[in-house]
């Protein structure tokens, strides 16, 4: 009987010697950090926001740096993240078009590997000043005649014929409007 009980204990041992793992994934603890530039802004002024994961040896192999205002995804790619370099950073420039504190989350997406993580940040946006309409008075020359001005006129004299007043004023428009003929 000592023969069949070492080959059964030897058939175990094989059994786990080879048994896959457990189902349980140990994932590396991950920290991300997040910084604006600039830290305050005025409603339409751009503000880049930074991210960084650390601890996580591939990040690239994430979906990406999930960008958040408040409970918006404001990442512009239709995967909800933005890409990750192998240094673990991610950027996006946005715009904020309310005043107010806009909490920002960046989120880390987990791989096989490696933990999700999140942090946040303050970005003030104030109202942009609508800028005072100037007025600017631009005086209007006045025009002077001088003899140069008036060319080309002729006045006739008064000449009595059969008891009739004539007057003849002949004026060239053309030159005094400055129009050449062609």
């Amino acid at each position: 009987m000592k023969y069949g009980t070492l080959i059964a204990a030897g058939a175990l041992a094989g059994v786990v010697a080879f048994a896959p793992a457990a189902s349980a994934v140990i994932q590396l603890p991950t920290v991300t950090t997040l910084t604006a530039t600039p830290p305050t802004a005025t409603t339409g002024q751009q503000v880049l926001l930074s991210a960084q994961v650390a601890g996580c040896p591939d990040p690239t192999v994430s979906v990406g740096m999930s960008f958040f205002d408040g409970t918006v995804n404001i990442s512009p790619d239709p995967s909800g993240a933005v890409g990750i370099d192998a240094g673990g950073n991610a950027s996006l420039p946005v715009t904020f078009d309310t005043p107010g504190t806009h909490t920002i989350t960046a989120v880390f997406n987990a791989t096989e590997g490696c933990a999700v993580s999140s942090a946040t940040f303050d970005v003030i946006v104030t109202a942009a000043s609508v800028p005072t309409p100037t007025t600017t008075t631009t005086p209007i020359p006045t025009p002077t005649v001088t003899q140069s001005n008036i060319v080309g006129v002729t006045v006739g004299s008064n000449q009595r014929n059969n008891n009739t007043n004539s007057a003849s004023n002949v004026i060239d428009w053309h030159a005094l409007l400055g129009i050449r003929d062609s």
